[in-house]
């Protein structure tokens, strides 16, 4: 994963750059080919603001977050990020034959799962003659 940084009205620091590092590292989990990230952060009287743009073989993807920190605008971001990343996954794993799949074998047993009571409360053998 290739990261650039783009700094709008405020100057740049290696410590903003570190952060939003460590932040993105852990949406490697989601990466399916090798991606380029773009962030722009920038300033506007008392608001902050990050802006990151995913680029990648799969097509393109954007998030934005705004806040009076801009560590916290970082964090919205990549946790919007992260979830279209990880929906975009899980349609790719599910796609082809979803009951196969563990989500589909679990969603398909809990549609038609019903509990027996007396089978639960007695174990094998020792049921009680009705």
């Amino acid at each position: 994963m290739k990261i650039e940084f783009t700094f709008k009205h405020m100057t740049g620091s290696e410590a903003l750059a570190t952060y939003t590092t460590e932040r993105l590292e852990r949406l490697e989990k989601f990466e399916m080919k090798p991606t380029l990230i773009h962030c722009e952060f920038w300033v506007q009287r008392h608001e902050s603001g990050c802006d990151l743009v995913l680029r990648s073989a799969n097509g393109q993807m954007k998030a934005s977050a705004k806040g009076l920190d801009i560590h916290a605008a970082v964090d919205g971001a990549v946790e919007k990020l992260g979830r279209q990343l990880e929906k975009r996954k899980s349609r790719v794993q599910n796609h082809k034959k979803p009951l196969l799949s563990n989500d589909g074998l679990l969603s398909l047993t809990k549609e038609t799962l019903e509990l027996d009571h007396s089978k639960a409360l007695f174990p094998r053998g020792k049921r009680k003659a009705s």
